[in-house]
């Protein structure tokens, strides 16, 4: 170190270190970094650093790569009277310990602070990054900033997971080889030692063409989740609000809102069959199940517990084709709407209830009869 006085009065104070450790906010780096001590603050100019944050089992890890012998991480640290901030960039970042998880990317930026300001009143230790997250096979590509927490069970005690909010997110669909649809938004994720969970929100056009001239999307909304954790998992962001719970299972799926087209509609005389409801996407093992819940055909409303439609996407090796499988719950959905409308229109009527000649039955006893007819499709159709 080297010490220089000026007019007696102040001086400054310079020192140097190699592979050493920095400890903050209970994170830890480690490299390279020279100290240059003023009267009112402390500089630490940070070189060859990396920084490995921790929960449980889970491990991210910047600026140390595979064949590098020393990090590769530079930046600055200010230590004063406030607290402490710094900001360091890493050229390298890996994911470890998360099962059907893997993660790209090519640079990394690290921001800590325990100064008190209005934009950030809490201190942070955070890494942010352009990269791409697989789950299940399915990526995620966008701008990610995260921290490690910790969260509470329903013991009480406390495990550090990693909260993620990515923004500017790419998600492409892929049936096969093949991209169907490239959706772009917004999510949040979270990361434990049993795996990964997230949600969020997926923007649209106007009209998404799924297969050309056959299968389209109108005026929708999607919403995205996924879950490899096999558990029921509450994922909260950042901020602290708009959590959302996650059912259990391991899943990536797309709920959706909006006007599905089916058919051929590049003629005028030829137009698409189009069902306005809510659905839900399953993804999984190179192809997509559109299985639909609920749906407005003409002056019918139709819902079901079960699937009433599914569409299967897939890639038969010469494109993306589709296949459509009618559920039971369609089929007893649309026999009660048949019932239902029968009953309110003429049960006011006294011929609704009278024998009707030849047949000698009454139409209140065909409804009954088409109810009960309903009650075992239903019951087939659960065994």
């Amino acid at each position: 170190f080297d010490v220089k006085f000026d007019d007696g009065e102040s001086f400054v104070l310079r020192l140097s270190a190699e592979d050493a450790t920095f400890r903050i906010l209970d994170q830890v780096l480690t490299g390279d970094f020279s100290v240059t001590a003023g009267e009112n603050e402390v500089l630490f100019a940070m070189e060859a650093m990396s920084v490995a944050l921790s929960a449980g089992a889970v491990r991210l890890t910047a600026g140390a790569g595979e064949d590098e012998e020393e990090g590769n991480g530079a930046g600055m640290v200010v230590v004063n009277a406030q607290g402490v901030s710094g900001e360091i960039s890493f050229s390298t970042f890996s994911l470890t310990g998360v099962p059907d998880v893997s993660v790209s990317a090519s640079a990394v930026n690290l921001e800590f602070s325990t100064m008190e300001s209005p934009e950030e009143p809490d201190p942070f230790f955070r890494l942010s990054s352009e990269m791409t997250l697989t789950v299940l096979e399915q990526e995620f590509s966008g701008e990610l900033v995260m921290e490690v927490v910790g969260e509470n069970d329903d013991n009480g005690i406390e495990h550090r997971v990693i909260r993620i909010d990515a923004e500017n997110l790419n998600v492409p669909i892929m049936i096969g080889d093949e991209e169907a649809i490239s959706l772009e938004g917004e999510g949040f994720f979270r990361i434990s030692d049993e795996g990964i969970a997230g949600f969020g929100s997926l923007g649209v056009g106007e009209e998404i063409t799924l297969i050309e001239s056959t299968l389209s999307l109108n005026g929708a909304t999607i919403d995205f989740q996924f879950n490899s954790t096999g558990e029921e998992i509450v994922v909260i962001p950042l901020g602290g609000s708009g959590s959302q719970s996650l059912e259990a299972g391991s899943y990536v799926r797309l709920l959706v809102s909006g006007v599905l087209g089916i058919g051929p509609s590049d003629l005028e005389e030829d137009q698409p069959f189009e069902l306005n409801g809510s659905f839900v996407v399953e993804i999984a093992e190179g192809e997509a199940v559109i299985a639909l819940h609920s749906f407005e055909a003409s002056d019918f409303v139709l819902s079901g517990d079960e699937p009433l439609l599914s569409i299967r996407l897939f890639n038969d090796g010469g494109g993306l084709d589709y296949e459509v499988t009618v559920g039971y719950s369609l089929i007893v959905s649309g026999l009660q709407q048949a019932v239902d409308f029968f009953e309110e229109s003429l049960a006011g009527n006294a011929f609704y209830t009278h024998e009707i000649p030849v047949i000698n039955r009454s139409l209140s006893g065909i409804t009954d009869f088409v109810e009960q007819l309903g009650d075992r499709i239903e019951e087939a159709g659960q065994e």
